[in-house]
């Protein structure tokens, strides 16, 4: 079962990383095209701008929840530079990811209301008529794959609680 789990968080981190690759290239490639449509061919295509902003969602917080799963965030720990206590620093460790799940959870729990009401009502984008929804749909999944990452961390550390090893600064 350990090593079901293991392969599927390593499928869902590929996927994570290829959907961050598109959406890079998606936007990249708009942008040139509009920049060139527009100062060349004194063309612009229409609503481009939106649609590039829709699909950037996806790329912030499908960012965030891949940046959590390498711990690849920006951390302000100023306590471990006035303590050196081992099980103080475990219990700092433990109490900043557990506030990083609460954290991950609201916002996941608060988009996915957003988002099942806007879908409800029918809030759209008015250029193109589409749902806002697919917007606010990124802050849902990156927010549950932001919580899910967090969660695995804070499994790890609890497993790892009796390691004598001293953390690393």
């Amino acid at each position: 079962m350990k090593l079901v789990a293991q392969k599927s968080l390593n499928i869902l981190v590929k996927a994570e990383k290829i959907l961050m690759g598109v959406v890079m290239l998606w936007i990249t490639v708009a942008i040139f095209v509009q920049i060139i449509l527009r100062y060349i061919f004194h063309a612009p295509l229409f609503g481009i701008e939106e649609i590039v902003i829709l699909t950037a969602a996806w790329l912030y917080f499908i960012g965030v929840a891949y940046t959590t799963k390498t711990e690849g965030h920006v951390r302000v720990d100023i306590i471990t530079l006035f303590s050196k206590n081992r099980l103080f620093l475990k219990w700092n460790k433990l109490s900043t990811l557990s506030l990083s799940i609460i954290g991950s959870g609201v916002l996941f729990y608060v988009a996915l209301q957003h988002t099942l009401w806007a879908f409800e009502v029918g809030l759209v984008i008015p250029t193109f008529m589409i749902s806002i929804s697919y917007a606010t749909l990124a802050v849902v999944v990156g927010g549950g794959l932001t919580f899910l990452h967090f969660t695995i961390q804070l499994a790890g550390e609890l497993k790892d609680w009796r390691n004598p090893d001293p953390i690393p600064s």
